[in-house]
C-alpha cells in the first residue's frame, strides 16, 4: 500500500481575524477507527473534509471515506492509530494548533492508561507535569503519582484506548487533554 503524505494551507477571514491553518493528510492509507465521531458529514472531497475541520476549533482528526463521500470529525487526537483500511484519508491539523485549542480534563483518581508511555519524568509537580505533557509531541494524557512525583506522558487515553484504562494506586492521579472550547 502507498502511503502519501501531504501539507495544506487553508486561510480563513473571520469576522475578528484571519487565521492561516496547516492541515497534514496521509491520503490512501485508510484508517479503521472505533470511536464515534463527534461530527459526520457529507464531502465531496478530501480538501473540503480538511477545511470543515480546520474551521471546527474542536476537530483534532478528521477521516474522509472516498468511497461514502463522508466527513468524520474527531475531537480528540488520533494521530496514533495505525492505517488499515484503503479508499480514505487521515487528517489532523499540526501540533501547535492541537495545542493552543487544548485545556486539561478534571482529576481521575487512582486510575491510569496503561502502556503507551512516551517519556516519565521524576520528583515534578503536577503542573510541571502537564507542562511537560503539552509540549511533548503525541502526548494527549499523564499519570502522575502524588507520592513521589512521579510524571508518566502517554500517547494513549482513556478515549483512545478505554480497555488500557484501569485502577492504578491510591496515589495516583490521571488527566487529559480536551478541546478548550466545549
Amino acid at each position: 500500500m502507498k502511503i502519501l503524505v501531504c501539507s495544506v494551507l487553508f486561510h480563513f477571514a473571520f469576522a475578528n481575524a484571519d487565521r492561516s491553518i496547516y492541515m497534514k493528510m496521509k491520503l490512501n492509507s485508510g484508517v479503521n477507527i472505533a470511536l464515534s465521531p463527534m461530527q459526520e458529514l457529507h464531502s465531496a472531497s478530501a480538501l473540503e473534509c480538511g477545511i470543515l475541520c480546520a474551521s471546527n476549533l474542536c476537530c483534532f482528526t478528521a477521516v474522509f471515506k472516498k468511497n461514502d463521500l463522508i466527513c468524520n470529525l474527531y475531537d480528540i487526537h488520533l494521530r496514533m492509530f495505525r492505517t488499515t483500511q484503503e479508499a480514505s484519508v487521515f487528517i489532523y491539523p499540526p501540533w501547535e494548533t492541537w495545542q493552543m485549542n487544548t485545556k486539561w480534563s478534571e482529576i481521575f483518581l487512582t486510575m491510569h492508561v496503561a502502556g503507551g508511555n512516551i517519556a516519565n519524568y521524576y520528583d515534578v509537580s503536577l503542573e510541571t507535569c502537564q507542562e511537560k505533557c503539552l509540549n511533548r509531541y503525541k502526548c494527549i494524557s499523564i499519570d502522575y503519582h502524588t507520592n513521589d512525583g512521579t510524571c508518566r506522558c502517554n500517547k494513549r487515553s482513556r478515549l483512545t484506548t478505554p480497555e488500557d484504562y484501569e485502577w492504578d494506586s491510591n496515589t495516583a492521579l490521571y488527566r487529559e487533554l480536551l478541546c478548550k472550547f466545549k
